[in-house]
């Protein structure tokens, strides 16, 4: 019995350094697995963290750049196993398909961010055995954040008021430079291409003569005689008075913006189509004031397209369009996916075989629109278009854009309307009302006491500052972004 109590102690005095080394070896491998899986779950964090800190800075309004450079930083904030940062970070902008689970890189429209990270230099022990590192284990991470897709329905109400076309006439002075305000309107002139003045003795600089000139005489020095007035008389029966070389004669006599400006008794093509933009602004009187940049007219046509481009989706978004001055509203364009048709009401189409022209400055209305033309007060109009045509869907957003370079409301009367019935309105069928105003123009306090009572918001544009990212803001965001993977 000794013997055998003897054996088997021998027995286990040889095996238990084996043991020993086996025990260890365990011991490694649990610490080498608990480190892998911790650094793999800080890992997952970083990459987390900053795929929704890009697509939260995409919601922003942030350029792709910055939302790519969100996302690194945010990455860079984390630590693996208390030491480095995470490695490799890569983040690409892209489109999440919630149907499909798929993500698919692209910077037109992205809605989503992918960001991947490995980390190299994960110290290991038991790992080293069963690899070709002597001493670190690769680990690496993927995340997915996407902003919510919602459907959003837009209508831009746009005041086409005769403020839209104030950076271009030599009233803005002294609140613009003579020489912008020249730039503009010289623009204007070329665009109009009046090949008949070329008759004449008319510069662009003008010249001076006194104001005791008689109308007679200034025919006669312009070599206007035998010019005829380039645009024809508007229909018998129109509410607006057409031009002459008379009445641009006296306009430049007698105007007061034009002394201001120092350019009273100046006869000229600047002053001429000053003349044609401030007496002569309606579609019937100047006929294609339509094709020229009218400022800042021009900067909402091209910020409104740059919106539709950039923040609304075809398969998911339709936007409408109404037109209005003075409480006449021409419903331009029923609410579509086509955004074309929207940029073709605003622009016009000159090339084409039979060519529709576009929207000018004080655009009393006499080209009506698929929706034809309503006479009611402020934003009645445009609220009715959500009611009657908006989406039913789930989720869909309803959202205004007033437009504008004046004011809102033209007296009291209409300022108590807009507080008494088109807020409830709006605010009963969650119809969000965000009012751009173009310059410093009209009662800003009013704009946004009704934007922020319906949810939304005023801001006042610098003249000429594109503004498509400002209005992507107010619709994107609205939801929470989400990790999708």
């Amino acid at each position: 019995m000794k013997n055998i109590t003897r054996r088997c102690a021998g027995v286990f005095i040889l095996l238990a350094p084996v043991l020993i080394i086996v025990a260890i070896g365990i011991s490694s491998l649990v610490i080498d697995l608990g480190t892998i899986r911790l650094a793999n779950a800080q890992l997952r964090y970083a990459t987390d963290a900053a795929a929704l800190a890009t697509v939260n800075a995409m919601a922003q309004g942030k350029t792709s750049d910055e939302a790519v450079t969100a996302g690194k930083t945010t990455a860079a904030y984390h630590t693996i196993i208390g030491s480095s940062a995470p490695v490799n970070v890569t983040v690409t902008l892209g489109d999440w398909d919630e149907n499909t689970k798929t993500f698919t890189p692209t910077n037109s429209s992205p809605n989503a961010a992918q960001v991947t990270s490995d980390e190299v230099s994960l110290p290991v022990f038991f790992a080293k055995f069963f690899s070709s590192s002597n001493s670190s284990e690769t680990i690496a991470s993927l995340s997915v954040a996407a902003l919510p897709k919602s459907k959003v329905d837009v209508m831009f109400m746009v005041d086409v008021t005769l403020p839209l076309s104030q950076y271009s006439r030599l009233s803005a002075f002294p609140g613009q430079s003579v020489s912008t305000i020249t730039t503009n309107s010289k623009a204007i002139f070329t665009t109009l291409n009046l090949t008949t003045l070329n008759k004449s003795n008319m510069t662009w600089n003008g010249t001076v003569y006194p104001g005791t000139t008689t109308n007679q005489d200034l025919l006669d020095k312009l070599g206007l005689k035998t010019v005829t007035y380039p645009f024809p008389q508007p229909p018998s029966g129109a509410p607006f008075s057409g031009g002459s070389w008379t009445a641009y004669f006296n306009y430049v006599k007698t105007d007061p913006s034009l002394l201001a400006a120092g350019y009273r008794n100046n006869y000229g093509y600047l002053t001429f189509t000053d003349y044609l933009l401030s007496q002569q602004p309606s579609i019937g009187q100047t006929s294609t004031l339509w094709k020229t940049a009218e400022q800042p007219l021009q900067t909402i046509k091209d910020s409104i397209n740059n919106f539709m481009n950039k923040y609304l989706d075809a398969n998911n978004d339709r936007a409408g369009l109404i037109t209005g001055y003075g409480g006449v509203e021409s419903i331009d364009q029923k609410f579509t996916n086509i955004f074309s048709n929207i940029n073709q009401v605003l622009r016009g189409t000159p090339n084409a075989a039979n060519p529709r022209p576009g929207r000018q400055a004080y655009q009393i209305i006499s080209v009506t629109g698929d929706g034809g033309v309503n006479s009611s007060l402020t934003l009645t109009s445009s609220l009715y278009e959500f009611i009657w045509r908006g989406s039913q869907e789930k989720n869909t957003q309803w959202v205004l854009f007033f437009i504008t370079a004046g004011n809102i409301a033209s007296n009291s009367a209409n300022a108590t309307f807009l507080l008494n019935h088109d807020v409830p309105l709006a605010k009963n069928h969650n119809i969000v009302v965000n009012i751009i105003v173009v310059g410093s123009i009209g009662n800003f306090a009013l704009m946004k006491t009704i934007a922020e009572a319906t949810g939304g918001q005023a801001v006042q544009i610098s003249p000429f500052a594109l503004f498509g990212d400002t209005m992507g803001n107010m619709i994107i965001g609205k939801g929470a972004a989400g990790l999708v993977n």
